[in-house]
């Protein structure tokens, strides 16, 4: 199995998104819980953003693709106004 290999590619997207969703997930909870502590709240974006560096890496399809880089772009949006 590879990149040219459709069950492949649909199975590595689905963990993208997966793991996206997880991120996203912990991010909105944190920023809820964590309101006014922005020490701790950029701490967990950092560690948000150095994951992401992780699942890019992953194969994916280019919906998957699409999906990661909007949230990314959006965590890295989030560590700007923190920072």
């Amino acid at each position: 199995m590879g990149t040219t290999n459709d069950l492949y590619i649909k199975v590595s997207s689905a963990v993208v998104s997966s793991a996206v969703n997880a991120v996203v997930e912990t991010i909105n909870k944190q920023q809820t819980f964590l309101m006014g502590d922005t020490e701790k709240l950029s701490s967990i974006i950092s560690s948000a953003i150095s994951l992401m560096r992780t699942i890019v890496n992953m194969d994916m399809d280019l919906k998957s693709h699409d999906y990661y880089r909007s949230n990314n772009s959006t965590l890295l949006n989030i560590n700007i106004r923190l920072n």
